[in-house]
């Protein structure tokens, strides 16, 4: 019997330090042991443990597709650096990166490849960032096949190709809920545009500021597309784009694999316009101070991290939350207890470290908005959607990534469909598919 790894990441949420990684300790196996590890993607949130792996003497391959290495590689680096800056000691040193990249073997989508002498690995697009894959697991001589989602869009975006479905049998299917509530259901995409560019130009008449908090990967490059959209059809005024931190790295990256990208990315740039370059978008460099940005008025800033937990969009949140007549826009999912969740709901008095390490007090004055419909996740009815076309009534229905109360919302409406057959796991339990 062979031990596959899918997925190792960390909680971004987390308060202390036991409780950002998963339970390696409870690993039944040693970590030696694993005869590989598949990932779905590059968010921290499901590679950012791989670090601790190698720390701990794993030395086998890694499978991944190959925009995630060259991701995975970028946000390791910065969670790296990010930890420095907080006076945290890092759980890893950089030569472990090295290690990981040595051992690290991309895959592309389709490809059948053995990683294991009794199971074969294929990846198939997720729709959900760049290079994100929906793992498909054939065990033995293929009597049982495990598809795990990863995270999962299906629902085409600007950026991607919705999630693949392609899948010949499917006896055990495990799918992620993030937006399995009743309620968690998104607007038309039209609609989600149009309220963002609404909520710009409202600001802009008011000569304030638009801070964006975003992920780095994904979110920030589609907002940059559209707000560039709009300011050439004169939807909104011409006025400067600044994107901070990793964002014009990870926007390169997305420029270099465009056989990745949707069918309309890529006939873009086939045909010479490359969508990732705007005169109006500026990368924040050195030469430019975000006092200065903050200052200036009428400026539109893009910065990660997406819920406002650590990195340079912190800098721009102090300043831009007191300004009465700018705004703070969420277009991301919010993790419950992170920054961003706990302003979204209601959260004006808070305290922050500044630059020297002192903690201040912070009133917020600024508008603060969510629009939803920008998420990388599929909302409730695409979810219902996809588990209807892959999952074949063979084996089990897992429930899984997604608060509890969303899980156990999408495991009653699926029982009614499914019966007995779907399960939502609590950590540390142990099923059996066979």
């Amino acid at each position: 019997e062979s031990n596959i790894l899918m997925d190792f990441g960390i909680n971004p949420a987390a308060n202390t330090f036991s409780d950002t990684f998963p339970r390696i300790d409870r690993i039944p196996i040693p970590v030696e042991n694993i005869d590989a590890i598949v990932i779905s993607h590059a968010h921290l949130d499901h590679m950012g443990g791989l670090p601790l792996l190698f720390k701990y003497g794993y030395r086998g391959p890694v499978y991944m597709t190959e925009p995630t290495v060259y991701l995975m590689f970028l946000l390791l680096n910065d969670l790296y650096d990010v930890l420095q800056k907080n006076g945290v000691t890092p759980f890893f040193e950089l030569k472990d990166l090295r290690t990981i990249l040595q051992h690290t073997i991309p895959v592309k989508f389709g490809v059948v490849v053995d990683i294991a002498p009794d199971i074969k690995l294929t990846f198939r697009n997720a729709g959900h960032i760049l290079g994100s894959a929906i793992i498909h697991l054939h065990i033995g001589e293929g009597l049982h096949n495990i598809v795990f989602t990863g995270d999962l869009k299906y629902d085409r975006s600007i950026l991607l190709e919705h999630a693949s479905t392609m899948f010949p049998r499917v006896e055990t299917l495990i799918t992620e809920c993030t937006y399995g509530g009743q309620n968690d259901v998104m607007s038309p995409r039209e609609e989600v545009e149009n309220k963002l560019i609404s909520l710009v130009n409202s600001t802009l008449e008011k000569n304030g500021n638009i801070l964006i908090p975003t992920l780095a990967v994904g979110r920030a490059q589609e907002i940059m597309i559209i707000l560039d959209n709009a300011i050439r059809n004169k939807k909104i005024p011409e006025v400067p784009i600044y994107v901070d931190g990793m964002i014009s790295e990870v926007t390169a990256i997305h420029a270099s694999f465009s056989n990745y990208l949707s069918k309309e990315l890529r006939n873009a740039m086939a045909n010479g316009f490359n969508p990732f370059k705007s005169e109006y978008v500026i990368p924040v460099k050195s030469s430019i101070s975000k006092e200065e940005i903050a200052e200036s008025r009428r400026n539109i800033i893009l910065s990660p991290s997406g819920m406002l937990e650590g990195g340079p969009v912190l800098e721009y949140f102090k300043m831009i939350a007191q300004q009465e007549e700018s705004i703070v826009i969420f277009v991301n999912y919010q993790i419950e207890g992170t920054l961003g969740s706990r302003i979204l709901n209601g959260l004006r008095e808070l305290t922050l470290q500044n630059s020297s390490g002192k903690v201040e007090a912070l009133t917020i004055r600024s508008a603060i908005e969510k629009v939803d419909g920008f998420s990388g996740h599929s909302d409730r009815n695409q979810l219902l959607n996809y588990i209807r076309h892959v999952y074949t009534k063979k084996g089990p229905l897992f429930l899984v990534h997604g608060e509890a109360k969303k899980i156990q919302n999408m495991k009653k409406i699926l029982n009614r469909i499914y019966g007995e057959y779907v399960y939502s796991p609590r950590l540390l339990e142990t099923y059996r598919a066979l």
